[in-house]
């Protein structure tokens, strides 16, 4: 089982804003990274948006959700992409 571990209030408050600050840059990345909508994901990789969802349940290509809508992340889309191509070869 794991060990008890003491820290000062200072540590803790210290730990919670360096994870704080990494919360914030990563989503402060994700604002300037570009994303793509399901229909234009669809046509970059040349597939049905059925492929999509059924890759979304397996966990294979997986976007970010805003509301009801899914976003791909281009870098994720373009890997996925060169993931095909390879496949296929």
């Amino acid at each position: 089982m794991g060990q008890l571990m003491f820290i000062s209030e200072e540590q803790l408050a210290q730990m919670v804003e360096k994870r704080v600050q990494q919360i914030l840059n990563e989503r402060e990345r994700e604002k300037k990274e570009p994303y793509l909508s399901g229909s234009a994901t669809a046509r970059w990789l040349g597939v049905r948006r059925l492929d999509l969802i059924e890759w979304e349940r397996a966990g294979v290509l997986v976007p970010k959700r805003v509301g009801s809508k899914a976003r791909y992340a281009l870098r994720d889309v373009k890997a996925f992409r060169e993931y095909l191509n390879y496949k296929g070869q």
